[in-house]
């Protein structure tokens, strides 16, 4: 039995390292996008849309394509826009609101947050802002920096995973 505590406390152990650093690498990605140099811009369209994850995933042109068909069966509130900015002597079109791709589930009656209301109404609030865009890709862009609440989640379960890990292997030493 001891053993057996042993290989599951250092598997969980694994588990918990392997998580730690997959939220240090978002960590990473989300710092270097928020520290994407900005030009001047100027939004064209801004509203509150109800639509699935597919539709903001895959911009349906022509046909709806559908890259996992469980997504379609689930609305979303989201932010919809369109802005327009110029990096050196090229002018993009940009969709992204925000720097993470922010939904709230629309299968209730209520709307939209307040949130996603003021993130629009941020937006909104006057046409010529700042677009953060990619200097490694300069199409890809957005306005409004939001911090991945994902990412949260990820320390604490790999810290969790530690934790029991620990307890596992001090368990499974004593019954050995």
């Amino acid at each position: 039995m001891g053993i057996k505590l042993i290989w599951f406390g250092c598997i969980v152990l694994l588990g918990g390292f392997v998580t730690l650093v997959l939220a240090y690498q978002e960590q990473q990605k989300e710092t270097l996008r928020k520290n994407w140099p900005f030009v001047p811009g100027l939004v064209t369209h801004c509203e509150i849309v109800k639509t699935t994850i597919a539709r903001l995933r895959v911009p349906a042109v022509g046909s709806s394509p559908s890259p996992d068909p469980e997504y379609i069966r689930y609305p979303v509130w989201a932010i919809q826009v369109a802005y327009t900015y110029r990096v050196g002597d090229k002018e993009f079109v940009g969709s992204e609101a925000t720097s993470a791709l922010l939904t709230e589930p629309a299968d209730r009656n209520t709307g939209a947050s307040d949130h996603l209301k003021k993130i629009a109404a941020q937006i909104n609030s006057r046409p010529s802002r700042d677009v953060h865009y990619d200097p490694a890709d300069s199409s890809e862009s957005y306005l409004v920096f939001v911090e991945q609440p994902a990412r949260r989640g990820l320390w604490r379960m790999g810290v969790g995973c530690l934790a029991v890990g620990v307890i596992l292997l001090a368990g499974g030493w004593q019954i050995r």
